[in-house]
């Protein structure tokens, strides 16, 4: 592994914003074994509350462990992606999003998309959409959270079967399963699909 990509003490990471992978394991040396692993950024903390390591998936929740190390994204600063690109694919993804809402009758295509460029197109989008307005104008555009571009990549990357992708148990013996089915569009009436 190299120097860059190895589990570093959680004390060294950066508290500037900074989107890194973060993990808690055993404290007695940089872990082999990962109890959680998770994209996370440092969060400043208002008048007396402390700050706090924040999860990456848009709704600013913090993290549900306490970090014990961390490493740079793998990948992300080999990415160079135009605005324009990232735009498209944000779009795309978020066609997958409003289509599933009977908001547009037609999607974008993540063919070939990797999901780390689907995460990059996002965090580029959001950081373009924190630009100034030039001339008194200024464009916003939908960012989709980790969830979303996380089912809109499982919708471009996986057919459809009879089986779950992912699983794992839930409450009173049942489980909780992601899958890719095909269903039949039907007209809708009363706003439910039939």
């Amino acid at each position: 592994m190299s120097e860059i990509r190895k589990w570093r003490p959680i004390s060294s990471a950066p508290k500037d914003g900074t989107y890194i992978l973060v993990m808690n394991g055993p404290k007695d040396g940089v872990g082999t074994v990962a109890y959680h692993v998770g994209l996370a950024c440092w969060c400043e903390g208002l008048g007396s509350e402390r700050g706090r390591w924040a999860s990456v998936d848009g709704y600013g929740e913090g993290v549900e462990y306490e970090p014990t190390h961390w490493m740079p994204r793998p990948g992300v600063d080999d990415i160079a992606m135009p605005i324009e690109r990232a735009i498209e694919i944000v779009k795309a993804i978020c066609e997958h999003g409003f289509h599933a809402m009977g908001l547009s009758k037609s999607v974008g295509s993540l063919e070939g998309v990797s999901l780390l460029e689907m995460v990059e197109a996002a965090r580029l989008v959001k950081a373009e959409n924190d630009q100034p307005g030039v001339e008194g104008s200024r464009t916003i555009h939908v960012v989709p959270d980790d969830r979303l571009i996380a089912a809109a990549y499982a919708l471009a990357n996986y057919q459809p079967s009879g089986g779950a992708i992912v699983s794992a148990p839930a409450a009173e013996g049942l489980i909780n399963a992601l899958a890719i089915i095909r269903i039949t569009a039907a007209p809708q009436q009363g706003g439910e699909f039939v």
